[in-house]
């Protein structure tokens, strides 16, 4: 069986952990029979298995050496692109801004060493001018029209093919971070061109990156919702009221968890109104640390602006 793997650095005062602890609650509840598996730096090992969340039980966690002069950022991408020397077997891999909306059984028959999903679920090219100038501030070259995928989620076989696609990957990353370019998306795109193009495309619904607009096409039909933590305003809508301040899954995050798509698409796009009400949703929690209160709000705001999101909506799958 091809196992679920993530990724996870965080500390107490940023969200990654509640972010993980959805995904991973989402996926139990949707593939209870899966293996999991979480590759954690020292401290978050040390400091999850610290916590009696129900959430955790029979997961595998494996602590992982660090260098010690890397920060938060660049200890997960450290990680990430050594996967494949730190996990056994065949392996999905699945970033902690998600949510599993159905069984990940289909993957089991990707005929492929490695396999993604195009970037932005656009066309599989470097056609973002924000990544190919990350790609040129990194030193690689020739990009722009060079197969591009996103790393949110890879299916991954053990194979010779995949160890070496990584050995180069992580290679291309020290030279990315050494040029001041801390992320993993443009030293993914240079590894695979270096190791002759291995990746193969999956099908968006593996990994819907809903803070886009050609992701929405790809919603109804997703296994995984890919929001974006670092623009989408789910992390406030959720995280923060029903896993941060009561420290596990309560009841709301188990229906979100249980029915994701129930929330709409408009609620997971980053539109210039989803990232007010992203605003709107730190300034509340700022105000009251009370979960029932918190959510008053929030849905008060949200039915005002749900003319404008049902627009918003409309225009983009135009």
């Amino acid at each position: 069986m091809v196992k679920a793997v993530y990724v996870l650095v965080s500390r107490e005062e940023d969200l990654f952990y509640e972010m993980f602890l959805l995904s991973l609650h989402s996926l139990k509840v949707h593939d209870p029979g899966r293996d999991m598996e979480v590759v954690l730096d020292p401290e978050t090992y040390t400091r999850v298995l610290a916590k009696d969340e129900p959430v955790l039980r029979g997961v595998r966690f494996t602590e992982a050496a660090i260098p010690p002069d890397l920060d938060g950022l660049q200890k997960s991408r450290y990680l990430k692109t050594r996967l494949r020397s730190l996990v056994d077997g065949d392996y999905l891999y699945i970033d902690t801004d998600t949510i599993v909306c159905a069984p990940l059984s289909d993957i089991e028959s990707t005929q492929a060493d490695l396999a993604a999903v195009s970037n932005e679920n656009g066309l599989s090219v470097a056609n973002s001018k924000k990544l190919v100038g990350q790609c040129r501030r990194a030193g690689f070259t020739d990009l722009a029209k060079a197969p591009f995928y996103n790393g949110g989620v890879l299916f991954v076989r053990d194979s010779d093919v995949s160890r070496r696609f990584y050995d180069c990957w992580h290679r291309r990353w020290r030279q990315s971070l050494e040029n001041g370019v801390p992320y993993d998306q443009p030293a993914l795109c240079q590894a695979n061109l270096d190791t002759g193009c291995p990746i193969r495309e999956l099908h968006g619904k593996w990994n819907c990156q809903i803070g886009t607009s050609v992701g929405l096409h790809y919603f109804k039909e997703a296994v995984i919702l890919h929001y974006y933590g670092s623009i989408s305003w789910v992390p406030g809508k959720i995280i923060l009221p029903h896993v941060k301040q009561t420290g596990g899954i309560d009841a709301e995050a188990d229906r979100i968890a249980r029915d994701p798509k129930g929330l709409g698409a408009g609620f997971y796009h980053p539109s210039h109104f989803g990232k007010l009400k992203m605003l709107f949703s730190h300034f509340l929690f700022r105000l009251t640390k009370h979960p029932r209160t918190f959510v008053f709000f929030q849905n008060l705001f949200c039915r005002l602006g749900q003319p404008f999101s049902r627009l918003r909506d409309l225009s983009a799958r135009s």
